[in-house]
C-alpha cells in the first residue's frame, strides 16, 4: 500500500519518535488501495518488550476509518451550518429586539403625548373657560338687588367651582405638571401625596437625582407604572404603609416598591396573565421587558409583595428636543397686537390708582381679569400680554404696580419672566396665576421672585384682596405713578 504524498513526512515523524520513546505509534493518513483510491486508516503499533524492557518487537493494526472520517465531515459542515444560521437568527432576533424597543417607546409617546393633548385641553381650556364665567358671574352678582337672583348666582358659581375641581384633578391625573416641567422624581411627591388623599396610604420615598430617566417618555411610563403598583398596594395588600426606593445602578435606573402586606402565591398570581387588558402589572412587565428593561417580583403568602423596574437611564438610538426647541410664542388671537392702557380701561389714568398689569395667554382668562379689576375705583389695567416677552416688555415701558402672572405660557413661561422682571425692576410686586394649584407650581412661582401665588379658580374677591394687600405692602418710595 501506498501512502498519501502529503501524509508521508508525518507518517515517517510519528514512526521514529515512537521508536526513539517507546511509546505508543498512532496516526491518521490516508492509504491508497487496490482500486486506486484513497482511503483514510487508523494505524496503531504498540511495542513489545523483553524481559529487560527492551522492544523486540512492534504489535500493530490498521483500520480504515473512511467512513468516520465521512462522517465526521459532515458533522463539521453541519456544525458550521448551524453555526452560521444561529449568527443570522441572533442577528434577526436583535433587529426584532432594536425594532420592538422602538415601537414599545413609540407607544410610550403616543399615550404620553394624548395624555399631554387632553390635559391640556382640560387645563387651557376647559378650566379657563370656567374660570372666566365664574369671574363674569362674580362681576353680575353685586349689581343684583333680587335675593332669588342672587341666590342662583351662587348656585351658578359653587356649580363651576366643582367643575373647575373636577377637570382640574383629571387633568392632574392625566399628567401632573411636576411631571411635564420637572420629570419623574419631582413628580413622585404629587403621586405621594394623592395616594394619601384617595387611599390614605402612607408612603415612605428614598431617591438620588441620578435615578432620573433620560427620556421624558420613559420617566411617563415610569411614573403610571408606579401609580398602578401603588393602586395595586392600597387594593390588595391590607396595609395603608408602602415604601419606595428609586436609584441609579451601573447606568441602570432601579425603582423598587415594597410593602409588608398579605403577600400572594406568584404562581397564582401568572396564572391570571392575559386576563386584565389595561395597564395592569402584566402590561408593565411587557411594556418594560420590550423597551430594554425588566421587572421582577418578590412575594410569598404573608410576608409582603416587592416590585422591582429596572430600565436602561438612557435608551440608545433615542434623541428628543427639549421643549424650548419646540415652543414657539403664539399668535396673538385675531391678529391683534399688545394692549395699550386706553384700551384696557375706560377710565383715564390716575396716580391714585393701583396700576395693574394683566399676563396671561388664554385670551378670555386675561380680559376676564381685566374686566374684573376695572371695575374696582383704585385698580387700573394699564395693559395686557399673552406671554413672558410681552409681559417683559411692557413692564419695562410702563412700570405697572402689580402684575398678575400666568405661570404656563408658551414661549417664555411666567418664572423666567417673574426672574427676568424682579431682576430689572425689583420694586415691583408680582402674583402669580394658574390653574394648576400644586404646591410645585406655588415654589416655582414664589423661589423666581414672585410675592403671592393664586388659583385662577379662586374667588374674585380674593384676587382683588390680594393686590390691595400686596400694594399696600410693598416698598412704597419705589412705586412709580403715573403723572
Amino acid at each position: 500500500p501506498m501512502l498519501h504524498p502529503e501524509d508521508k513526512d508525518s507518517t515517517l515523524k510519528a514512526w521514529h519518535r515512537a521508536r526513539e520513546t517507546g511509546k505508543i505509534y498512532e496516526i491518521e493518513h490516508r492509504v491508497k488501495k487496490a482500486d486506486g483510491n484513497f482511503h483514510w486508516h487508523l494505524s496503531r503499533a504498540v511495542p513489545v518488550r523483553d524481559d529487560k524492557d527492551k522492544i523486540i518487537k512492534w504489535f500493530g493494526t490498521a483500520t480504515d476509518i473512511e467512513n468516520v472520517k465521512r462522517t465526521e465531515k459532515s458533522l463539521r459542515q453541519l456544525n458550521q451550518s448551524l453555526e452560521q444560521r444561529i449568527a443570522e437568527r441572533t442577528f434577526e432576533l436583535e433587529k426584532r429586539a432594536q425594532l420592538l424597543q422602538r415601537l414599545s417607546l413609540k407607544l410610550s409617546q403616543t399615550e404620553d403625548s394624548v395624555r399631554e393633548h387632553i390635559a391640556q385641553l382640560l387645563h387651557d381650556d376647559l378650566q379657563q373657560h370656567l374660570a372666566a364665567v365664574k369671574l363674569k358671574l362674580a362681576m353680575i352678582q353685586p349689581l343684583d338687588k333680587k335675593r332669588a337672583t342672587n341666590e342662583n348666582l351662587c348656585q351658578c358659581i359653587h356649580l363651576l367651582d366643582e367643575a373647575i375641581q373636577k377637570t382640574r384633578k383629571m387633568s392632574y391625573d392625566l399628567r401632573p405638571p411636576a411631571l411635564r416641567r420637572s420629570g419623574l422624581l419631582p413628580s413622585l411627591d404629587f403621586l405621594i401625596s394623592k395616594m394619601k388623599e384617595h387611599h390614605c396610604l402612607e408612603i415612605t420615598l428614598t431617591q438620588s437625582p441620578e435615578a432620573e430617566p433620560g427620556n421624558k417618555d420613559v420617566a411617563s411610563f415610569l411614573y403610571q407604572a408606579l401609580q398602578e403598583l401603588l393602586f395595586n398596594v392600597a387594593k390588595h395588600s391590607n396595609v395603608k404603609t408602602a415604601r419606595i426606593d428609586a436609584f441609579e445602578k451601573d447606568g441602570w435606573i432601579v425603582i423598587r416598591v415594597a410593602d409588608s402586606g398579605k403577600g400572594a402565591d406568584l404562581d397564582q398570581v401568572y396564572a391570571h396573565r392575559g386576563e386584565d387588558c389595561g395597564f395592569g402589572l402584566f402590561s408593565i412587565e411587557e411594556r418594560i421587558h420590550a423597551l430594554g428593561g425588566h421587572m421582577s417580583i418578590e412575594t410569598t403568602p404573608g410576608n409582603g409583595w416587592t416590585t422591582t423596574l429596572s430600565m436602561p437611564r438612557v435608551i440608545a438610538g433615542n434623541s428628543e428636543k427639549s421643549e424650548a426647541d419646540n415652543t414657539q410664542p403664539a399668535p396673538y388671537p385675531s391678529g391683534k397686537k399688545k394692549t395699550s392702557s386706553t384700551e384696557d380701561n375706560p377710565h383715564p389714568e390716575n396716580k391714585d390708582r393701583i396700576r395693574i398689569l394683566v399676563v396671561d395667554d388664554h385670551i378670555v382668562m386675561r380680559e376676564g381679569l381685566a374686566n374684573l379689576l376695572n371695575g374696582q375705583n383704585d385698580f387700573q389695567v394699564i395693559g395686557q400680554a399673552q406671554n413672558g416677552h410681552e409681559a417683559v416688555e411692557m413692564t419695562m415701558e410702563s412700570v405697572p404696580d402689580i402684575i398678575l402672572m400666568d405661570v404656563n405660557m408658551p414661549g417664555m413661561d411666567g418664572i423666567e419672566a417673574t426672574m427676568k422682571i424682579i431682576s430689572g425692576c425689583p420694586g415691583i410686586c408680582i402674583i402669580g396665576l394658574s390653574m394648576y394649584d400644586d404646591d410645585l407650581t406655588r415654589q416655582s412661582i414664589i423661589k423666581a421672585g414672585a410675592s403671592d401665588f393664586l388659583s385662577k379658580s379662586d374667588e374674585s374677591e380674593k384676587i382683588i384682596q390680594t393686590i390691595r394687600r400686596m400694594d399696600k405692602n410693598k416698598n412704597l418710595p419705589n412705586r412709580v405713578r403715573a403723572s
